[in-house]
């Protein structure tokens, strides 16, 4: 049901859219360390998401009958392991083995439960692969496509964990947007099978309870006591009560929808007196290092699992950061209480007085004239830049929700890692498949419109993508109109070598049409100079975009708007001071640590995104992908139109130029080793560039594309990334044209800089 306002304007519709460790037991092996980190969730039968026009509800307490609950819980608990192949995730509560052993195929109905089809289900209880597909015995070791874990125990390996979660439908209770409360239980049991199955416990019955943001999950333990010293052992457990998730670090947004939010482990201590203790908080372990509810970790002193639920000895390319927490979803549909099924075009009967339809008697002209329901999305691509091919890593791309914590400047994973997520919430990425725009995904995140591969040596190679948030309140009021959005989305750099967030970004206009947009902005802070450099930033309040005239009447009266952030013409004040040790555009460290000057040639795409938003680029290491730097790739760098709709408007594939804000029409853009004045590769091309390859051609400012072999690059990975090509004795024209196969394979599994240099490989008696 809708709040209406009354303004001078006639009418304002506002919404509120809120937006296992050391197992050091049986022999098996030892704890290692973990990270946790966020798996996106696309599932079967899970809780549809709507349009913004379907969404409207009342305010207050709702009740709700199809919560889904998803959890993949923490990479571990997918991993491959030391023996048995892996750890997974199974629907049910397990029935007794009688000792430990691994689990085999003929364990089905007895051991563990699967339907007709062999799928993990059990109830309301399914096993879910990050591809959407259920988690069968014969796959529980398998990444949605296909690739083994098993054995994998560094947590910077690809494929090193399968990313299952754990799904529960049908959750009964009530949420209360407004107070960011909610009491949700759900009725079903899920198993942890670590070492194959040879040690394994049940969560049955979860229950959550969250008020102002703040919360736990709590529900019953069960399972089976064994021991590592004394493989004789093996005992039923009494079950008991306990916490599963607390929510007290962070907090949640809850809204008419749902929430994600992560569970508390990061910074969290325990004093358990396992085989192995908790290992004290250092420099090196700070970003995975944290513990389980105390519940859970007492639970699992009998299980012989305890410390693989708290940080032990062990490196990051051990299983440490691989016990971290990952995010939990909770997705519900429509309230049950409400009489409106919230279409207004199936049945007309359910909103008559919805403005400009039949039954709209004694609104004015204005009113008729307006478009939308109040609930606002928005559209944004941010640049060409971030939508990009890229000098390495593949492409530099856009994800949906707050990306988890690599753990280091590293290309993401094969299949997004459990990194990338195409839909979050009110979150969606979308690209153009020829002329319509389609939900983005892993696989073509790196395409263009027409399926190929995006480069940095073709003209106007850029795939388009951009950023839907649905479910914006707009509020009006004498001195303007603000727009609010629930939500995250992550923008990646170098095939997620580097990459931040922004959260809830809120448009503000005043009444002369001057307006800005601002987001919470958080991310992981690199360095150049130092690979070993990976540090947590703190949300900060950033302007993301300036505009100097937003026409509020075509978005209240028609609905929506689009509109171009300020960009050319804008000088950037170096305030933040580079990241690098260099002072000019072009040094020798190839880190632009100031604005290029304006001149002829660059005037028409010459400019910066606001100050504060590049300051805080400074600590990413993008920092000069955000203002002109005298760099090839300076024409991809002006901000995109942006489009806030009210209503059913989305902007189309051909609504906006391939070069929109980015300069002139057609005007020319040369990558590096391209040839100036063609936009023709050249890199792994016909051969048509002035000194084909990459190394002789010119950029777009006419000046040499690299020095002394290196990329023209100007981020703070080109030198990791030339390292890394360096010690695979291979030419750089071949690491290249490898980008996204190869060389991206060889970065993700080495991790740079510091992995080259260290001896890969594990001797499980040092994790203790």
């Amino acid at each position: 049901m809708h709040t209406h306002t009354s303004t001078h304007r006639g009418r304002i519709l506002t919404r509120t859219a809120a937006g296992i460790a050391a197992l050091g037991l049986l022999g098996f092996g030892l704890t290692g360390p973990a990270q946790a980190m966020t798996a996106p969730y696309s599932v079967p039968g899970a809780a549809s998401t709507t349009s913004p026009e379907d969404e409207a509800t009342d305010s207050g307490e709702q009740d709700i009958d199809d919560a889904v609950f998803n959890w993949s819980v923490n990479d571990e608990s997918t991993g491959g392991s030391y023996f048995g192949g892996c750890n997974f995730l199974a629907a049910g509560e397990a029935g007794d083995s009688g000792m430990a052993r691994i689990w085999t195929d003929k364990d089905a109905g007895t051991l563990f439960k699967t339907n007709k089809d062999g799928n993990f289900t059990d109830g309301n209880v399914s096993i879910v692969k990050e591809n959407g597909k259920y988690s069968t015995f014969q796959s529980r070791c398998e990444t949605g496509d296909g690739a083994l874990v098993n054995g994998k125990v560094n947590a910077e390996a690809e494929n090193n964990h399968t990313g299952d979660s754990v799904r529960i439908t049908n959750g009964k209770g009530t949420v209360d947007p407004e107070t960011n409360s909610a009491s949700i239980q759900w009725k079903g049991s899920w198993t942890f099978a670590y070492y194959g199955g040879m040690t394994y416990w049940t969560i049955s019955d979860p229950k959550l309870e969250v008020e102002n943001g703040k919360g736990t999950i709590t529900g019953t333990y069960s399972g089976f006591g064994a021991d590592m010293d004394d493989l004789s052992i093996w005992k039923k457990l009494k079950a008991r009560d306990g916490t599963i998730v607390e929510l007290q670090n962070g907090s949640v947004d809850i809204s008419d929808k749902g929430f994600e939010f992560t569970p508390d482990f990061l910074g969290v201590k325990t004093g358990a007196d396992g085989r192995n203790l908790q290992t004290p908080k250092t420099a090196e372990n700070k970003s995975w290092w944290g513990a389980m509810p105390q519940d859970w970790i007492d639970f699992n002193l009998e299980t012989g699992q305890d410390s693989y639920w708290y940080t032990t000895a062990g490196a990051k390319t051990s299983i440490q950061p691989r016990k971290t927490t990952n995010d939990l979803e909770v997705t519900y549909s429509q309230p049950v209480d409400d009489p409106d099924d919230g279409d207004h075009t199936e049945n007309p009967d359910d909103n008559p007085k919805e403005p400009g339809k039949p039954g709209d008697d004694g609104k004015d002209d204005d009113d008729k004239k307006s478009a939308g329901d109040g609930s606002a999305t928005l559209y944004w691509s941010l640049n060409r830049e971030a939508n990009g091919g890229a000098f390495f890593g593949g492409c530099n791309f856009l994800s949906a929700g707050k990306a988890k914590d690599s753990g280091s400047a590293r290309v993401w994973p094969s299949g997004g890692g459990g990194f990338y997520k195409s839909k979050s919430g009110n979150v969606t990425i979308q690209k153009p498949t020829g002329s319509t725009f389609k939900e983005a995904s892993w696989d073509s995140r790196c395409l263009d419109a027409d399926g190929e591969a995006v480069s940095t040596s073709r003209k106007d190679s850029w795939t388009q993508s951009r950023v839907a948030i649905k479910d914006g309140e707009v509020s009006e009021t004498d001195s303007g109109v603000s727009v609010q959005w629930k939500g995250s989305f992550t923008v990646a750099f170098y095939g997620g070598m580097t990459y931040w967030s922004a959260t809830d970004p809120k448009l503000e206009v005043d009444s002369s049409g001057k307006g800005r947009l601002v987001a919470d902005l958080s991310g992981y802070g690199a360095d150049m100079f130092d690979s070993s450099k990976w540090v947590t930033l703190k949300p900060e309040s950033i302007t993301m975009a300036n505009f100097e005239n937003i026409d509020l009447d075509a978005l209240l009266d028609d609905g929506h708007i689009t509109a171009t952030p300020d960009y050319l013409g804008v000088k950037y004040d170096n305030k933040g001071k580079s990241g690098s040790s260099g002072s000019a555009v072009g040094g020798a460290d190839e880190n632009a640590s100031a604005q290029a000057k304006k001149t002829g040639e660059n005037s028409d795409y010459w400019g910066a995104f606001p100050q504060d938003f590049i300051d805080f680029q400074h600590k990413t290491g993008q920092y000069s992908y955000w203002f002109t730097s005298d760099g090839a790739r300076d024409p991809y760098k002006p901000a995109q139109p942006m489009t806030i709709s009210l209503g059913d408007y989305e902007p189309g594939a051909g609504d906006y130029a391939p070069g929109a804000g980015s300069g002139a029409p057609g005007q020319n853009v040369a990558g590096g080793g391209g040839q100036p004045g063609t936009g023709q590769a050249g890199v792994g091309g016909a051969g048509a560039g002035n000194g084909a390859g990459a190394g002789a051609g010119k950029g777009a400012d006419g000046k040499k594309s690299e020095k002394n072999g290196d990329i023209d690059d100007e981020t703070v990975f080109a030198q990791e990334a030339e390292e890394a090509r360096a010690a695979s004795e291979l030419p750089i024209r071949a690491w290249i044209v490898m980008g996204t196969g190869l060389a991206v394979a060889i970065v993700a599994g080495f991790g740079i800089r510091s992995g080259i240099r260290r001896h890969i490989g594990l001797d499980p008696s040092d994790l203790v």
